[in-house]
């Protein structure tokens, strides 16, 4: 005779594995909302991030101009040669946090994070205007490379068999 409990926990594993597989509608449908705000970043564990092609003093000046626009109060927290992090307060509300962190020299991260827990809408609403200030393309940072050099001319060659002499003509 079998036992009660293992229809229930067959029961229970099948209702399981139903809604894993339920699980990529909502995946595919988070992915065109981060498409159709114009924010590539993702938003983990409360904090919205998007990595770019630039380096720092160009995204520093544009969550600064981003602050001055919305008329956030604009917090320095703190400064290294690497990252910076901002506090940008509105009149009411949570305030912002803004991380820059610079990977590279051409290569920059930015986090927003609203509050204490995180809010993925505002966090996202304050990345899509960061980005809508940043430059359109890479900041140039180095000269560019020196050009390649011509192809190399294979020697002439003669039609004339071998002993035979040349007219100086």
């Amino acid at each position: 005779m079998m036992p009660r409990t293992l229809p229930l926990a067959m029961l229970a594993c099948a209702a399981l594995l139903s809604a894993c597989a339920a699980v990529p509608g909502p995946m595919l449908a988070n992915a065109g909302v981060n498409m159709a705000t114009n924010s590539g970043g993702s938003f983990i564990s409360g904090s919205m991030e998007n990595t770019f092609v630039l380096p720092l003093d160009p995204v520093q000046a544009a969550v600064r101009e981003t602050a001055e626009d919305l008329r956030y109060q604009f917090i320095v927290h703190s400064t290294s040669r690497t990252s910076r992090t901002f506090y940008l307060r509105p009149e009411r509300g949570e305030s912002f946090r803004v991380r820059i962190i610079q990977h590279t020299p051409t290569v920059t991260t930015i986090s927003v994070r609203v509050g204490l827990l995180g809010d993925q809408n505002l966090s996202r609403f304050l990345m899509a205007e960061i980005e809508r200030r940043l430059p359109e393309r890479p900041v140039e940072t180095r000269p560019p490379a020196a050009p390649a050099p011509p192809p190399a001319v294979p020697p002439e060659t003669t039609t004339q068999p071998q002993g035979a002499a040349q007219d100086p003509g």
